[in-house]
């Protein structure tokens, strides 16, 4: 499995957009320097009043099929 670690921030503005495109996907660097992309739906579970903040770690599997996001931070 590949790890990626990375921070993000969606503003509840800018979240209320990725919602209404079901197909939208987010772009983030790792800490690592690797750059992963992945459908938004995935953050969801993560969404507060404030939107999205916080360190995650996604891992995704030997096809690159998403295994999961979670918030570590």
């Amino acid at each position: 499995m590949n790890e990626f670690v990375f921070e993000i921030t969606i503003t509840p503005e800018k979240w209320s957009e990725y919602y209404r495109s079901p197909n939208t996907t987010v772009i983030a660097q790792s800490y690592d320097g690797r750059r992963v992309q992945f459908a938004a739906r995935h953050l969801q579970r993560h969404v507060t009043r404030d939107g999205v903040r916080g360190v995650f770690r996604m891992l995704i599997d030997r096809d690159n099929n998403f295994v999961s996001l979670d918030r570590v931070n």
